[in-house]
């Protein structure tokens, strides 16, 4: 598990791609983190990169895993252009790609 308090775990990363899918670039604020702890996009991206050697345990094929970091990347880029839109269906992307087994038949 990693030190994250947002994606330390699989499980806490699917739950926050779809927490990013809702709220960026606009996260609610949280009373029990400081100012400067306070998520933002950046931050975000940062949270499911760092998370992203988990991924990799479950994903063995290095080009499956180069596509899903190539659209995490792309969705990122969406979000700092201002395309909300854009960067959530990726996100969405992301998260299909990067948890097949969750996803339904």
């Amino acid at each position: 598990m990693s030190e994250s308090i947002w994606a330390g775990s699989l499980d806490a990363l699917y739950d926050f791609v779809m927490y990013v899918v809702l709220y960026a670039p606009n996260f609610p604020r949280k009373d029990f983190l400081s100012d400067d702890h306070q998520l933002t996009v950046d931050k975000a991206f940062a949270e499911m990169n760092g998370a992203m050697e988990m991924v990799r345990t479950k994903i063995p094929d290095a080009a499956a895993f180069a596509k899903i970091q190539e659209v995490l990347g792309s969705a990122h880029a969406a979000y700092q252009a201002g395309d909300r839109v854009k960067g959530a269906h990726l996100l969405q992307d992301f998260r299909r790609l990067a948890f097949p087994h969750r996803n339904p038949p």
